[in-house]
């Protein structure tokens, strides 16, 4: 089961999300940004996006910021779903 990250009622009322998703084990340890259509991984280990499309300026910084105060535990969930390839 995906793990969702609590965003400000801000950003999530808009149609915003942070995920760890599923399936993902082979993958370097990231979150999911999800707005409607559109992904971005964004980095566990250094924290970071993985790529550059889509264009990561379009990510508000109240998620950034949401990401970088939950690193912990999102640490710690990634550990837990993906003890194979951990933080």
């Amino acid at each position: 089961m995906p793990y969702e990250l609590d965003l400000p009622i801000a950003v999530a009322a808009k149609g915003w999300k942070v995920k760890i998703q599923e399936k993902e084990r082979l993958e370097p340890p990231h979150v999911t940004i999800i707005f409607k259509t559109e992904h971005w991984r964004y980095g566990l280990r250094t924290p970071g996006f993985l790529d550059a499309k889509p264009d990561p300026r379009q990510v508000p910084p109240a998620v950034i910021r949401a990401i970088d105060a939950a690193l912990a535990d999102l640490t710690a969930q990634w550990d837990r779903m993906y003890p194979s390839n951990p933080v």
